[in-house]
């Protein structure tokens, strides 16, 4: 198969990671891929694009619409057998250039629909809002072959707001290289300890994800007093791209709660997220809305004992005390409690990290999750036939 992506944009976050890596790893079997992003800011993946060897191609227009026509007129040069599309713009981008250029076309969910108000309580949705909305729908309708969604709480949240029937989406996981990311040894542990300046018996607790309030770095900033009123040498490391506003806000968050200066990290966009999870002793994801957990896969591919908030995502997915401790989203007291636990018995968080892996393994593994995703391109071919017919 010929496979193209498009990409709102290539940042080095969830969704496009996984793009990247299934892209790369289908190339592997054979099938020709290349990458479309609508945008490229800095940070981005094109490095890690370019040492994977995969095709990425660059829009000349600036604005959606007129990337539209260009990108109609890349589809039809190239001729792929699947158009595949992920985040709003490229969705709209996408699914108008492919319509009737022969493609089938591949939509995404990986959240909520483009402006969330669904998930949010009293939240009304703007006339800018509700016009997105509905040109997701009749696009949606009208043009794709068939929907993919990273969990079955993306799928169904979308799936009532676009008015879609679930039958036409397809839950898989994003999936990972867990021979690319490696396991966490004391080796490992060590030299990645030593580069950060960090003695190898001090408490560390690893955060990561874009300095956004969605994310809760707030909270575990706020947990981080309780820990180190157990753990007085303990550390908090965030990993993510960094807004000079936000990185203020937690610097001054943390002060106020009284914490010495040294205890908060910020440690901006890194390439090295698998080394920091083999560093910590505990990866901790509050995010207070996430549409999958592909991020917190990655800690149990490397085996690092996971705490995370208890989110629609997780449902039917992790199991609280199995495969990581759980706690109720937007509190910081039973984060605080779930980190001190693992902290003070590292056995039994080695216990449920072993459970994780193995979870990984069956579910989130790039092996299975890239053969379940070469069956949805199959089936919107399949589609795509019965419809010309």
């Amino acid at each position: 198969m010929d496979i193209l992506y498009v990409l709102s944009d290539f940042r080095p976050d969830g969704a496009q990671i996984s793009t990247l890596v299934l892209a790369d790893h289908l190339r592997g079997r054979g099938h020709r891929t290349v990458i479309v992003p609508l945008a490229v800011r800095p940070p981005d993946l094109m490095e890690r694009a370019v040492a994977l060897g995969q095709p990425i191609h660059g829009l000349e227009a600036p604005r959606l619409r007129h990337q539209i026509p260009e990108l109609r007129r890349f589809i039809r040069s190239w001729r792929p057998d699947v158009v595949h599309t992920t985040l709003w713009n490229a969705d709209i981008a996408g699914r108008l250039a492919a319509a009737g250029t022969g493609a089938a076309v591949v939509s995404s969910f990986v959240g909520a629909p483009n402006d969330g108000a669904d998930l949010w309580p009293g939240r009304t949705r703007t006339p800018r809002q509700q016009a997105k909305r509905a040109l997701d729908a009749a696009t949606a309708h009208a043009v794709v072959h068939r929907f993919h969604a990273i969990s079955p709480a993306a799928m169904h949240t979308n799936a009532a707001a676009l008015h879609l029937s679930p039958a036409r989406i397809e839950v898989v996981e994003r999936g990972r290289d867990g021979a690319a990311l490696g396991r966490r040894t004391p080796e490992r542990r060590a030299a990645a300890r030593a580069a950060l300046g960090l003695p190898v018996d001090q408490p560390v607790v690893l955060g990561s994800g874009k300095l956004d309030p969605v994310k809760g770095h707030d909270l575990l900033i706020e947990a981080m007093v309780a820990v180190r009123h157990r753990f007085p040498d303990a550390v908090l490391l965030i990993a993510g791209a960094e807004r000079l506003t936000a990185a203020a806000a937690l610097h001054d968050a943390a002060a106020s709660l009284g914490l010495p200066d040294d205890t908060v990290r910020l440690l901006g966009h890194r390439d090295d997220l698998a080394d920091l999870m083999a560093a910590a002793d505990v990866y901790a994801f509050p995010s207070r809305l996430e549409g999958g957990i592909a991020t917190a896969a990655e800690a149990l591919a490397i085996g690092t004992p996971l705490v995370m908030a208890r989110l629609p995502a997780v449902d039917g997915v992790l199991v609280d005390g199995e495969h990581a401790l759980l706690v109720p989203p937007g509190s910081a007291a039973a984060l605080a409690d779930a980190l001190v636990t693992v902290l003070e018995h590292p056995d039994e968080a080695a216990r449920r990290a072993d459970a994780g892996r193995r979870l990984f393994e069956e579910r989130y593994a790039i092996e299975g999750a890239a053969t379940r995703m070469e069956a949805l391109y199959r089936a919107a071919m399949a589609r795509r036939t019965r419809r010309r017919r």
